[in-house]
This record gives C-alpha cells, sequence and structure tokens, in this order.
C-alpha cells in the first residue's frame, strides 16, 4: 500500500500544508501547488522585511497579543472569518493556538466563530462580557460569486431594507459593523484581509497563523511544538486498552 512520508518532528496540527493536509485538499480538488506557492511567497515577504530591518507583521501580532495576556489578562482570543468556507479552518486554528500555546500553567485559550452567524451568538458577550478577549476578524474582499438580494413578496420592511443591494455588500456591512462595535467600546480586535479566498491565500493564510503560533509561544517562553498533555493522554488510552484485551481473555 503506498504511504506518504510525513517527518518525524512535524506535529499534526502544524501539518496542513504537508501531505496530511495537501493529500486530502488535492482529492477535494484544491490547486495544492497554489497552496504552497502562496506559503513560500508570505515566508519570502517575511524574510524581505527581517531583511530590510523592519518587524514582519506576524511578528508584531505575535507580540501585541501576548501583550494583552500578559498585562491585560486578555487570554482568550476569538477568530471569526466573515466566510461560511472558513469555518473548518477557525476550528483547525482552535487546536493549532491550543495546544501549542496551553502550558506551563500559561496560554490564550482559543474560541472558534464564523462571521455573521456568531454575531447573534457571543458578540453580546464579545462587546460587554469581561474584558479578557481579543477577537482577530478574517475579512474576505472580493467573492466568487456576486448575488443580488431582491424581494417581490408581501411588504416587509426588514426585507425591503436590503433589496437592491448584493449579499456580498450585505457580508461586509455585517463584518464592518461588528468590527466598529469591539473598537468603539475599546475592545482589542484585528483583522487578516484577504483580497479574495483562493487555494493561494489560504496557503498564505495557514502559514501566517502556523508562524504567529510559534512566535507566541516563544514570547511566552514555552515550545510551542510539544503536546505534553495529549501525549498523556494516549499513553493513558493505550494503557487501558490493553487492560480491556486482558481483562477480555482471562
Amino acid at each position: 500500500m503506498p504511504t506518504f512520508t510525513i517527518e518525524p518532528n512535524l506535529g499534526g496540527r502544524f501539518s496542513a500544508l504537508g501531505a496530511v493536509g495537501l493529500f486530502p485538499a488535492l482529492v477535494a480538488g484544491i490547486d495544492t501547488k497554489a497552496m504552497l506557492k502562496g506559503a513560500s511567497e508570505y515566508r519570502a515577504h517575511i524574510l524581505e522585511q527581517i531583511e530590510k530591518g523592519q518587524l514582519p507583521v506576524v511578528a508584531d501580532l505575535a507580540y501585541r497579543l501576548v501583550q494583552h495576556y500578559v498585562e491585560n489578562k486578555r487570554n482568550m482570543t476569538v477568530l471569526m472569518p466573515y466566510s461560511q468556507k472558513l469555518k473548518s479552518f477557525s476550528a483547525w486554528f482552535t487546536q493549532l493556538w491550543a495546544e501549542s500555546l496551553g502550558k506551563k500553567s500559561k496560554g490564550i485559550t482559543p474560541v472558534p466563530a464564523v462571521g455573521a452567524t456568531d454575531q447573534h451568538s457571543i458578540l453580546q458577550m464579545l462587546r460587554d462580557g469581561p474584558a479578557d478577549k481579543v477577537v482577530g476578524f478574517i475579512e474576505i474582499a472580493g467573492f466568487d460569486h456576486v448575488i443580488e438580494l431582491k424581494w417581490n413578496g408581501p411588504k416587509f420592511d426588514a426585507l425591503e431594507g436590503v433589496t437592491g443591494i448584493t449579499l456580498n455588500q450585505l457580508m461586509d456591512a455585517e463584518f464592518n459593523a461588528t468590527r466598529q462595535v469591539m473598537t468603539n467600546n475599546q475592545r482589542p480586535n484585528f483583522t487578516l484581509a484577504l483580497n479574495r479566498l483562493s487555494a493561494n491565500t489560504l496557503g498564505q493564510l495557514f502559514y501566517f497563523c502556523e508562524v504567529l503560533t510559534a512566535l507566541a509561544g516563544y514570547y511566552l517562553d514555552i515550545d510551542p511544538f510539544d503536546q505534553p498533555g495529549v501525549e498523556e493522554g494516549k499513553k493513558l488510552t493505550q494503557e487501558r486498552i490493553r487492560a480491556c484485551k486482558k481483562n477480555s481473555m482471562a
């Protein structure tokens, strides 16, 4: 049976751009060469900034997130992409952030979200709840499809209010309104803006978040690449499995 080689020092959560992530992406019809090209391009951009004596944006953001955690007790990071296609990306980031940074009684807890759905589930908490969160948005500037909103049925003010605009414009209005709510109420937030969602920009986004996580770990003085808690759970699971086998054979 043909198998892929996976580097032993490549943790699962960092393997989105390795065989673990690229093979299913290829099966799903995603241009994996474009994904790798995007990641490579962003890596080159980081190195170029360093050579020019500039602080890369990813390093600055990692430092600010850790600074908010240490100085302001903001121990939660909410990631809210405004795209249903990135809902699973937010879930991946949750594992990446939690498994990498939760060590030595330290850590910034990730909270997955997706806009505009979670405006109605967690926005109230983000605005008026405990001041222990930083909210990250992912904005998609251009969409593959433009859908015009129309309503020709009975008169409803709420529906007539959006008639004549596109679904894309509605999503953009929802995103900017939510971000303004955070800013107006002194709730720290940041935005990762993509000109459009493609295999290339997805590769850039994966690489950005992996570097962001690694740097945040180093700023926290922890190893972002090990997972002792997970390994302990695996070991105990294996012990219980062996005990079950032994009991069933007795």
